[in-house]
């Protein structure tokens, strides 16, 4: 951590370029580093700036983390410093669901139609889950999640029939 401290000293008094800073700290981040820097942008003078930052910073690297046995010890690391009463563990909390849908893992329908917007819209926007599309076709937060999601069922190619 010691290379990003010095970083941290003299930041700018503006809101928006502290900001601006924090993410291309935090873009730039070794592995090694990244909850130490994490904990010291959660310190900032305005508690929302540096949340902000780490909130954006939470969602690049989950996505990056994904697909990845690494995702679930990330998170949990994350979460704790976050706090379990943050938008940011929230969020957390939505990508291991969506990570467990993708790698077709074990989930919830009553997790997946109780979560949020941006988790449903994304899953049925990708295309990446044809099998939340029924489930998120009858049963989606949103109108217009309902209707891509059956605008993709639709679309999708017959099964062919098996038999003799």
């Amino acid at each position: 951590m010691d290379q990003h401290l010095p970083a941290l000293a003299g930041l700018p008094a503006d809101e928006h370029e502290r900001y601006a800073h924090y993410l291309r700290l935090l873009a730039d981040v070794p592995e090694a580093a990244e909850f130490a820097l994490v904990a010291a942008v959660l310190r900032d003078a305005d508690p929302a700036i540096g949340r902000a930052a780490v909130e954006f910073h939470v969602d690049l690297r989950a996505a990056e983390l994904l697909r990845t046995p690494a995702l679930a010890g990330w998170a949990a690391a994350m979460s704790e410093l976050l706090g379990p009463d943050s938008f940011g563990h929230r969020r957390i909390r939505e990508w291991l669901l969506r990570a467990a849908v993708v790698r077709g893992e074990e989930w919830s329908a009553d997790d997946l139609t109780a979560a949020s917007v941006w988790l449903q819209l994304a899953l049925v926007e990708s295309g990446e889950c044809p099998e939340v599309l029924p489930l998120l076709a009858e049963n989606g937060t949103s109108r217009r999640i309902r209707n891509i999601a059956a605008a993709r069922l639709r679309r999708r190619p017959p099964r062919a029939l098996t038999g003799p």
